[in-house]
């Protein structure tokens, strides 16, 4: 694989040295037919050409989204966001559930020392009886 996430063209393409069931598994993987896939092998090799060139606008190697792409994209972006927001309040709820069983446990101690300090000056009081 090369940096953009593309296969690297000269092992996969057509004019190398790859036998069919290799290219069909390969093609069937992407989903691209293989003249799609020369295609965007094609785009890749002239963006790869013209990438240094400031001058010369870029060149889009992968085509548009579908409709129902860009549709599916937003629904899973927006599914994302409400999960994201359900995650901080249930962080927010365990933040203070937390904080109010440490001020229980506080509470326990205090009053459990309190007990202990009483059972101890009841205690002298019957040792000095």
């Amino acid at each position: 694989m090369c940096y953009y996430g593309l296969p690297n063209p000269v092992y996969y393409s057509r004019s190398s040295q790859v036998s069919d069931t290799q290219s069909k598994m390969h093609d069937t993987y992407l989903g691209l037919t293989p003249e799609e896939f020369e295609a965007l092998v094609k785009r890749y090799r002239y963006f790869q050409q013209t990438c240094d060139d400031l001058e010369q606008e870029p060149v889009k190697v992968f085509n548009k989204l579908s409709e129902k792409s860009l549709g599916e994209l937003l629904l899973n972006r927006g599914v994302s966001m409400d999960l994201q927001k359900k995650k901080e309040e249930d962080m927010k709820k365990a933040a203070q559930a937390a904080a109010e069983s440490k001020e229980e446990e506080e509470k326990k101690k205090d009053t459990a020392e309190e007990k202990t300090e009483e059972n101890a000056e009841e205690k002298k009081e019957e040792t000095e009886k």
